[in-house]
């Protein structure tokens, strides 16, 4: 099984959003590694999660990719670097 990461503003998401970001709910997504690939899930947030413009559906894997923008209701970021580390990201 692999180690499923919270995203959020919430203090038991691993991968932390800061306060301010308050449009971001505090467990927004989840992401994860399977079979050498990054995938992300929205939990079920308020505003919702996007990977290049398309809005997710709630609960349903998607596969992330170097160079995908994800937003979080409006806070955008992007998946870079190397899946390798993956493991140490905390």
């Amino acid at each position: 099984q692999d180690r499923v990461q919270v995203l959020g503003r919430g203090m038991e998401a691993q991968l932390r959003i800061p306060p301010e970001y308050s449009f971001v709910s505090r467990r927004h997504a989840e992401v994860w590694l399977k079979n050498r690939a990054a995938w992300i899930r929205d939990i079920g947030s308020k505003t919702g999660t996007q990977i290049n413009g398309v809005k997710l559906e709630p609960l349903k894997e998607y596969q992330i990719s170097l160079g995908d923008r994800i937003v979080l209701s409006g806070l955008e970021m992007q998946v870079v670097g190397s899946l390798d580390g993956y493991d140490d990201v905390a």
